[in-house]
């Protein structure tokens, strides 16, 4: 039987850097990012909800890189209170850092580009979020000291551009989707806490 998201079916606990380790070890799994993305999904997303939360899917997986247990995402129809913090907090850094598709530049080089620039953010064991085009998408990027995972944890799936298509490395970008790369302090996480009192794991 192949790696996949029953593994992390056998606890009720979830822990990103086993899960992380787990698939990175395995010859099994070509698709890693996405098969990190599809364990995240369980947890944060479990309705398979397909749009209109990405923002809280991708701040729950962030708290839990920075010690939150990890939870269901705050659903579409009680997302306001959620929402109008997360946006008033963070819109404001859209163009902090900003990569747009140079022309016929290939997918795979423009994600290569995006985890270049994570890289240079981040610390190891930091992680940033990820917006599509100024806040229409969002999702994850993680630095293991080694490399650059993207988890979308709202639909289960590796870097992508907020298209309905899976794009494979060599192809040519035809949308006009840009990145915004978004970097959370820990002011921005003891914020959230206050207003929100998320549970914190005590490692």
């Amino acid at each position: 039987m192949s790696l996949d998201v029953a593994s992390s079916q056998k606890s009720n606990s979830f822990s990103f850097s086993s899960e992380m380790e787990e698939i990175a070890k395995s010859n099994q799994v070509k698709a890693k990012d996405r098969e990190l993305a599809k364990r995240f999904q369980k947890y944060v997303n479990p309705s398979g909800i397909p749009d209109g939360h990405c923002a809280s899917c991708a701040f729950n997986t962030h708290l839990h890189f920075v010690g939150h247990e990890i939870s269901e995402a705050v659903s579409p129809d009680d997302y306001k209170k959620f929402g109008d913090w997360f946006y008033y907090k963070f819109a404001p850094r859209f163009e902090d850092h900003v990569l747009e598709p140079k022309e016929n530049e290939t997918f795979g080089a423009f994600k290569d580009r995006v985890a270049k620039k994570v890289k240079e953010l981040t610390k190891p064991f930091e992680a940033v979020l990820i917006s599509i085009s100024d806040g229409a998408h969002w999702l994850n990027a993680y630095n293991d000291g080694k490399r650059i995972w993207f988890i979308d944890s709202q639909t289960g799936r590796p870097f992508n551009l907020y298209e309905n298509e899976n794009r494979k490395k060599n192809e040519v970008i035809t949308c006009s989707a840009v990145v915004n790369i978004i970097t959370v302090s820990l002011e921005d996480v003891s914020e959230y806490n206050k207003k929100f009192s998320a549970e914190v794991l005590v490692y």
